[in-house]
């Protein structure tokens, strides 16, 4: 069998074969203020990385002093494992994406270890979403948000 390489344990992910699983939510409206969600790993899981996040706008953002964000972290760090900034005007009818250029946070896809990323190392049990509202001006701005983590 040239070219295939065999698991000697049963059922064994490696980390470029996780189990995929994109978490969905409603339209949430930026302007109006911040929100928070957990993610919960499917079960048996307790690794994993962020893949992608994604922000179908669907009301034009405005602020004049920072912008909207999506973070994806941990009690302890807001956005220890990536961020979305959404710009101080996003469009109606763009997406927003990890593929666009200087928006996707620097620690995007760093391991998410849910047996030792709390404080002090101890586990925790979820991964936060936290969606922030842009400021300043007249705040506004909606958008559906996609996150997609890999698992295993």
């Amino acid at each position: 069998m040239a070219g295939t390489i065999k698991s000697r344990r049963s059922g064994a992910r490696f980390y470029d074969q996780g189990v995929q699983k994109t978490y969905s939510f409603a339209e949430h409206d930026f302007g109006a203020g911040a929100a928070t969600h957990e993610i919960k790993p499917p079960y048996g899981c307790n690794m994993g990385r962020l893949v992608d996040i994604e922000v179908e706008v669907t009301e034009n953002f405005t602020a004049d002093t920072t912008p909207g964000y999506v973070q994806v972290g941990n009690s302890n760090d807001l956005d220890m494992y990536g961020e979305l900034e959404l710009g101080l005007a996003a469009d109606a009818g763009e997406v927003y994406g990890s593929g666009d250029d200087d928006i996707f946070g620097a620690a995007a896809q760093d391991f998410v270890d849910m047996s030792r990323d709390g404080a002090a190392g101890v586990a925790i049990d979820d991964v936060l979403l936290t969606f922030v509202a842009p400021t300043g001006g007249t705040p506004a701005g909606k958008g559906l948000v996609n996150v997609t983590m890999a698992w295993w």
